[in-house]
């Protein structure tokens, strides 16, 4: 469901940031929902080299759909080389959907991108997809703005549910539940504390009460108040 949920607002954000035809008007766009539908990854990986920029980014919303790793050399080199920011994000979020070794491979050096809603995606894409190999770079990554502090918090989210979260990054999540964090980092906290698996034990867990009893968002206080069932 939060998948869900995360690809309606992406596609919101993509929408207001590019200007594009209505898909029942756009033969091309329309080829391009049927690729998704059918599942046809061939043609959709053709668009993502298309010189009209919507077309590429609506191909790696689909891919994203799809989720077939023979796509994500060419969305790798779209996440590296395209030079229009949102179609760089879309191709993010098509990686951490797909999952793998080459979408990993992209996603690392994505999060040096000069762009930080690009950033944020792949941040949130790599917390779906890292090995524990590389989770160091995870850790060891300073997001230095609101947005990247969302990627982040939004990916440690991701290792939890995938059981990867160790007491570095339990660290670092309590941290984000701070009112001086944004709201959507505060919820991407707050929702690694409920939805986490194997989280070492929480024994302190001052800031984890706070955000359940204090927090301005009663998304953040469900959130958090649901995640205090795992302290000891």
């Amino acid at each position: 469901m939060r998948n869900i949920v995360r690809l309606s607002c992406f596609v919101l954000v993509i929408s207001g940031c590019v200007s594009k035809p209505n898909k029942f008007s756009d033969p091309n766009l329309l080829k391009i929902a049927d690729f998704q539908d059918r599942r046809i990854t061939d043609s959709l990986i053709h668009f993502l080299l298309d010189p009209t920029v919507i077309y590429r980014i609506e191909a790696a919303i689909a891919l994203g759909s799809v989720q077939d790793s023979s796509a994500s050399l060419q969305l790798g080199t779209m996440l590296l080389e395209d030079p229009i920011v949102e179609a760089r994000s879309a191709a993010a979020f098509a990686l951490g959907q797909t999952r793998g070794t080459a979408a990993v491979n992209a996603l690392i050096p994505a999060i040096e991108d000069r762009e930080n809603r690009v950033v944020r995606e792949a941040l949130i894409s790599l917390g779906k997809t890292i090995s524990n190999y590389d989770l160091t770079i995870l850790k060891r990554f300073n997001a230095k703005d609101s947005i990247t502090q969302q990627g982040l918090a939004w990916g440690f989210y991701y290792l939890g549910l995938r059981g990867m979260a160790d007491s570095t990054i339990v660290k670092k999540a309590k941290e984000f539940l701070s009112q001086k964090y944004s709201i959507q980092t505060r919820l991407g906290a707050a929702h690694f504390f409920s939805r986490a698996t194997k989280l070492p034990i929480l024994v302190e867990a001052e800031e984890l009460i706070f955000a359940s009893l204090k927090d301005p968002s009663a998304y953040v206080r469900m959130a958090a108040t649901s995640g205090l069932r795992k302290v000891d």
